[in-house]
């Protein structure tokens, strides 16, 4: 269970810093994206008065709403309306801010009536900043950038800079207006780059579509998509045939052509033709649904660099605030010498943490967004972390670096057997490979309806006869699958004189070892995947499979070795096909004949050296994926496993898509250092003229709110780079 809530009126990361680390000490669980100000709070319910409480003794006026289906892309930045007001009311101040300098240095006004125009000038700029900072003395919040200001500011006025205590507060608000406007600007845009909200299904009833929240459509439902609507929820197409858009879910840029019976996950926008589906998920469990999930959660998974920055903001400006005491005071009482108050002032603006606080994890922001526009899904910014560490890559073979489409070539029996008997041996194999979901006993089975018996298709023939015989002659007794050797079926024939147990065994090597059958045939070709069936104590044959290599791999494996990268190959398959599809891909390394747990000892004992990243199916890999530095899953975002055990899924199975991966995980990181050494470096510059006195406090609010501009537009890099060089 999670809980989501949004701040609204909230505007400063430090702030939404300091709301997280008390809501934590109430509830351990909770978690703040630093962002976009939302609120997470896993496996517990809250009592929300008392979270207002907290978030009203950091920040005033700041509503604590709670995220549901309904009200979840409501997180409206700014309306036009105000966004006007704003400039108007930035305008004016300034115009009059002006005109006040120009009749003061002219001599226009006496002293007291400059002093009276820029305080009131000041109250009108500052009311929101001076009420704040108010508000947040009487609930001892003393160090945001509200009191900074303010002290600053006034301060100013003190010393008798009244232009600049004026001047101060006038920058301040425009350049919080500036941050907020860049801030709001580079959401719309992450968020622009996976769309995931569907506002409405046209549900048919009676034959005529209705227009309902997805939410209320159950599965086994119809509902109509037309053209240039976005597919509401998970189905089957029932009727029509189209092509459609999933780009948004797959980052797969291509038409899909799809028609009666063929899949389409939510997300996808009809281009074509009109298409009615059947829905086989309901809204919150839907490919959509799923996405959005795990992109949010993405979110709030903290890396290491965003804890580091978190954690130094706390000491940052009470250390610098404290420095600026000693600045103001020391000279004072040793000299009498009260230049050094300006000096202190210049580092009170310096103090505030919001670029350091609000850089970091608007990167990683951007990261998660772009890495899911590509069709490619982390569950942290800690994993983006993670993949820039690795060194290794290490692959399962079938559905990874082959489509896991395989076919059955042939099938040969050992000696000369009747034709009634090799259809007897086809039939087991059905009734055993029914049962598994693995890809060589689904091309069985296919192989089987293709060649041997369809169920659907029957023309009395004398092989569909005898096949109907066995199916009424045999019971099955048992069937159980050997992970990582095969299937082994126990059965009894019906109203015969035999009455013991039969045992039928069809899998590798492996599995026939265990019942000691040996395996001699001299038809057995080991560069390609063979199946091996055994009938009691006795070897009976074998299936030829074969699949292909995708299209992609070979260039995906290059481009990786030419990274610095080592690609190893871990598979269950036979030393010739393992060191055939190696050396075709010109690979580092292969393992062959692996067993789930073997390949988990090899990871283990490679993760001792090295940084490894394991790509498999996510299921029949899930121990493996789950104990490397980095699991990646291809293509089973439909699979609940999957998206347990994996930290990154490749939604559009296109192992290309790891190339990207890494090269968007090392820019991210790169801009990651960029702002964290960009927002120290102007601050600690800063400080340095400051208490050099070289620099005015105009100039410090400018390298305030300058630093966390560049830092935001630094971070869209992430989201606007091509990667495909």
């Amino acid at each position: 269970m999670v809980l989501k809530y949004h701040l609204k009126g909230l505007k400063c990361s430090a702030c939404a810093s300091k709301i997280e680390t008390k809501i934590k000490e109430l509830y351990p669980s909770a978690t703040m994206n630093l962002t976009t100000f939302d609120l997470y709070v896993f496996d517990e319910e809250i009592d929300t008065e008392k979270v207002q409480k907290i978030i009203n003794s950091v920040e005033k006026g700041v509503k604590l709403i709670k995220i549901d289906e309904s009200n979840i892309n409501n997180n409206e930045v700014e309306t036009e309306d105000n966004d006007k007001r704003k400039i108007i009311e930035l305008s004016l101040m300034s115009a009059l801010f002006l005109i006040l300098i120009f009749t003061y240095y002219s001599g226009y006004l006496t002293n007291i009536m400059a002093i009276i125009g820029f305080f009131i000038l000041y109250l009108i700029a500052g009311r929101f900043v001076i009420s704040k900072t108010i508000k947040n003395i009487t609930h001892g919040n003393v160090f945001d950038e509200n009191f900074l200001m303010t002290i600053a500011s006034l301060g100013a006025f003190f010393i008798g800079e009244y232009p600049e205590g004026v001047a101060v507060m006038i920058l301040y608000t425009i350049g919080e207006y500036l941050q907020e406007k860049a801030l709001n600007n580079s959401k719309k845009s992450i968020n622009s780059l996976v769309s995931l909200k569907v506002n409405y299904a046209n549900l048919l009833v009676d034959g005529e579509p209705k227009k309902v929240n997805p939410d209320i459509v159950n599965v086994g439902d119809t509902i109509l998509v037309k053209v240039g609507e976005k597919v509401p929820l998970d189905g089957v197409v029932v009727k029509g045939n189209s092509n459609i858009d999933t780009s948004a879910i797959t980052g797969e840029s291509f038409p899909k052509k799809v028609s009666i019976d063929d899949t389409i996950y939510s997300g996808s926008i009809n281009l074509a033709k009109p298409l009615i589906l059947k829905v086989t998920t309901d809204y919150s469990h839907s490919m959509i649904s799923k996405i959005r999930d795990l992109i949010e959660i993405a979110n709030i998974r903290k890396s290491k660099s965003e804890k580091f920055i978190t954690t130094f903001a706390k000491y940052y400006t009470p250390f610098v605030v404290g420095l600026s005491l000693l600045i103001a005071i020391v000279p004072i009482i040793l000299y009498e010498d009260y230049s050094w108050i300006n000096k202190a002032l210049i580092l009170l603006v310096i103090s505030c943490p919001c670029a350091l606080v609000l850089s970091v994890p608007l990167s990683y922001f951007s990261s998660i967004g772009r890495l899911a526009k590509e069709g490619i899904l982390v569950k942290g910014s800690n994993y983006v972390d993670e993949l820039t560490k690795v060194d290794t890559f290490a692959y399962d073979k079938t559905g990874t670096l082959t489509y896991g489409k395989f076919e059955v070539s042939k099938f040969s029996s050992n000696g000369i057997l009747k034709e009634q008997d090799i259809l007897k041996l086809n039939y087991l194999s059905n009734l055993a490979e029914k049962n598994s979901n693995h890809p060589l006993a689904l091309a069985i089975c296919k192989y089987y309806e293709n060649n041997i018996f369809n169920k659907n298709k029957q023309d009395n023939l004398p092989n569909d006869i005898y096949i109907k015989l066995l199916s009424k002659k045999i019971k099955v007794e048992s069937t159980e699958e050997i992970s990582g050797k095969g299937m082994i079926l126990k059965f009894r024939y019906m109203n015969s004189e035999q009455t013991e147990e039969n045992i039928f065994l069809i899998g590798n090597e492996k599995l026939l070892n265990m019942y000691n059958i040996e395996i001699n045939d001299s038809k057995i070709n080991n560069n390609i995947t063979n199946v091996f069936i055994g009938l009691n104590d006795e070897y009976m044959g074998h299936y030829s499979l074969e699949d292909r290599l995708k299209e992609e791999s070979p260039e995906t494996i290059s481009k990786l070795s030419s990274m610095g990268f080592k690609n190893l190959l871990l598979t269950g398959d036979t030393q010739k096909v393992a060191k055939n599809v190696a050396k075709r891909l010109n690979m580092d390394g292969y393992y062959y004949e692996l067993l789930p747990e073997d390949k988990l000892n090899i990871i283990e004992q490679m993760s001792s050296n090295n940084k490894i990243a394991f790509i498999g199916d996510g299921v029949n890999d899930a121990p493996v994926i789950r104990r490397a530095n980095v699991g990646i899953s291809m293509g089973n975002l439909g699979s609940d496993v999957a998206v347990e055990a994996s930290d990154v899924i490749i939604i559009n199975d296109d192992i290309a898509s790891i190339v990207k991966g890494v090269k968007i995980s090392k820019f991210t990181k790169k801009i990651v250092y960029q702002n964290i050494i960009l927002s120290l470096g102007i601050k600690i510059l800063f400080i340095t003229l400051g208490v050099l006195g070289s620099i005015s406090l105009w100039e410090a609010v400018f390298a305030d709110v300058g630093v966390t501009i560049l830092a935001i537009l630094n971070s869209l890099r992430i989201i606007r780079k091509n990667y495909n060089d």
